[in-house]
């Protein structure tokens, strides 16, 4: 959706607060959905890795349908396991699709 961000920060900025202010950088980045609903509310979720990385893959290669960017990714990622991969990733998207941040045809 044009209306909803996969962004990737040092510390988890969603947390932040004047009582919640890291001095270290955390070893994990934090990776989250920033979007705004049909309603125009503004949310936010938070995802792992693979999620923004599997993000990032659809919008680079938009012109490809969904089934052929995940098989993709899950040779790219490992071969061995590509099935698991799919399905997984199916199971994201259909998740990201009822809340509208994925717009499916």
């Amino acid at each position: 959706s044009p209306l909803a961000w996969p962004l990737a920060y040092h510390y988890p900025v969603h947390q932040l607060s004047p009582h919640y202010l890291p001095l270290i950088t955390p070893n994990d980045p934090t990776y989250l959905i920033v979007y705004r609903d049909w309603e125009d509310e503004v949310g936010f979720i938070q995802i792992n890795a693979m999620t923004f990385q599997l993000l990032q893959f659809i919008e680079q290669h938009s012109e490809w349908e969904l089934e052929k960017c995940l098989r993709e990714m899950a040779q790219q990622i490992q071969p061995v396991h590509s099935e698991i991969i799919l399905q997984s990733g199916l199971r994201i998207i259909q998740q990201l699709s009822e809340k509208s941040i994925v717009l499916l045809n």
